[in-house]
């Protein structure tokens, strides 16, 4: 049920945020949709995961909501409330806060990144690295994600 009412409080954000802006211009792209693939690393395990961000930027900064799913022995899910920062074009720093659910139950998560956003026609790929920060672990997970901007 944390988790159900979790999503909807980043849904409702993500939703507000969206509408917040006015009129947007025709050459920044505020919007991101990013699909991630990639490597959890925890306890010398390495499991495969998948995961969907939104982001909504605001000049240098932004907001949005990550999910991201491991079928890993220590950790099944993660949701997280982001809060990104792009000090220079390509880079974009991240620092979220959310839950890990697992077999154990639910736990805090706080998690730190980093991407570097290679550009293509009309879509980017943005490798990764990010330690999420667990009771009393460090969870490594890194891969690529393929971003959408609109």
């Amino acid at each position: 049920m944390k988790k159900v009412i979790l999503f909807v409080c980043f849904a409702c954000v993500a939703a507000s945020a969206t509408q917040a802006q006015g009129i947007e211009s025709e050459v920044e792209k505020r919007n991101f949709i990013e699909v991630f693939v990639g490597v959890t690393h925890d306890d010398g395990e390495n499991e495969a995961s998948l995961g969907v961000t939104y982001e909504r930027k605001f000049g240098r900064f932004g907001t949005g909501i990550i999910a991201e799913f491991t079928k890993a022995e220590s950790r099944e899910s993660v949701f997280a409330l982001p809060f990104f920062w792009h000090p220079a074009e390509p880079w974009r720093t991240v620092v979220a806060i959310g839950v890990e659910d697992s077999d154990d139950g639910d736990s805090f998560l706080a998690r730190v990144g980093a991407s570097y956003e290679i550009e293509f026609s009309g879509w980017s790929l943005s490798p990764e690295v990010n330690f999420d920060f667990v009771d009393d672990s460090t969870v490594l997970v890194f891969g690529a994600s393929f971003v959408w901007k609109f």
